[in-house]
């Protein structure tokens, strides 16, 4: 029987109609990814599936606002704190991948990536009207 990490970090990147979600464990292993579309259900099943991964998930995403709204409603009803990514330190820290292109799975793993290894950065939070305001990145 595998054991549970017993941290692990979720980059999402979100988007309109779906977002890309990535949860990677303490040695920056992706263990799971998937593309989440923007309702409820999709995104509760989802949050469960990542949430049963470990006993403390680390949740980090690029955008704040418009179509994250759902998303961080979410998270927040089940008393999780998201950390936000800026977008330039999203791009500062993108450049040290290998690799060219875009895609949105690739930028969720950057985004968990850096949850993981900058959790002893200072961010800005979340979601203000949440009160989702963090003083570092990571547990």
């Amino acid at each position: 029987m595998t054991q549970r990490p017993p941290q692990v970090w979720a980059g999402i990147d979100v988007g309109k109609g779906h977002h890309w979600i990535t949860v990677v464990d303490s040695d920056g292993d992706p263990l799971w990814n998937r593309k989440v579309v923007n309702s409820e259900s999709d995104i509760l099943a989802a949050f469960g599936e990542a949430m049963g991964m470990s006993d403390h998930v680390t949740w980090a995403l690029d955008l704040i606002d418009g179509p994250a709204a759902l998303l961080l409603g979410v998270l927040a009803n089940h008393g999780q704190s998201p950390r936000y990514v800026t977008g330039s330190k999203f791009a500062a820290f993108k450049k040290s991948f290998s690799g060219q292109g875009k895609t949105d799975l690739k930028d969720s793993y950057i985004i968990a990536e850096f949850a993981r290894c900058l959790r002893r950065q200072t961010v800005p939070g979340a979601q203000r009207e949440l009160t989702l305001t963090h003083k570092e990145v990571g547990g």
